[in-house]
């Protein structure tokens, strides 16, 4: 009997359904990670938070911002990577991104095969990208330093070649 790894069938995923996935995989990843930070922080100091804070925080304008402030930085983070500024087993490699189609077997109680359940699953560059762009989201911090360290190295670059 075959294990569930191994007859699972794999399928290419046509070009045309996979036009803007990782630009579209970058806004949707910074989006959660500014939600999902803000939820923890919600969650921690709700109950040392003022009724105005309280408030503030369950506004559409609010969370909606938050939201795009996230976006942002994902997308900052993407050209960033994109650019080929850095390189190396942390940081995705553009040309493997692609998604995996693939049937699971789905198994009665005897074990005789009821059926598959189709799946798609990321590759390890576009899981990649996805937790870049949800850090980029989640902390605040992580967009800014990128920033800032990138101007001063271009400074001094720009400084070097001025002799």
């Amino acid at each position: 009997m075959e294990s569930r790894e191994t007859a699972s069938v794999e399928h290419k995923l046509p070009a045309e359904l996979l036009v803007g996935l990782p630009f579209y995989t970058a806004l949707t990843a910074g989006l959660f990670g500014a939600y999902f930070s803000r939820l923890l922080y919600i969650q921690t100091t709700a109950g040392s938070m003022s009724v105005g804070e309280l408030k503030t925080a369950k506004e559409f304008t609010s969370i909606f911002l938050r939201g795009v402030v996230g976006m942002c930085g994902a997308l900052v983070v993407f050209f960033f990577l994109r650019s080929g500024m850095v390189s190396g087993k942390l940081f995705p490699e553009f040309a493997e991104l692609s998604v995996r189609e693939g049937a699971v077997p789905l198994f009665g109680a005897e074990g005789l095969e009821k059926g598959s359940i189709r799946q798609v699953l990321p590759s390890q560059a576009l899981a990649l990208l996805a937790i870049w762009c949800f850090l980029a989201g989640f902390s605040e911090r992580l967009v800014p330093s990128i920033l800032s360290s990138t101007e001063q190295t271009l400074g001094d670059a720009a400084r070097g070649t001025k002799k």
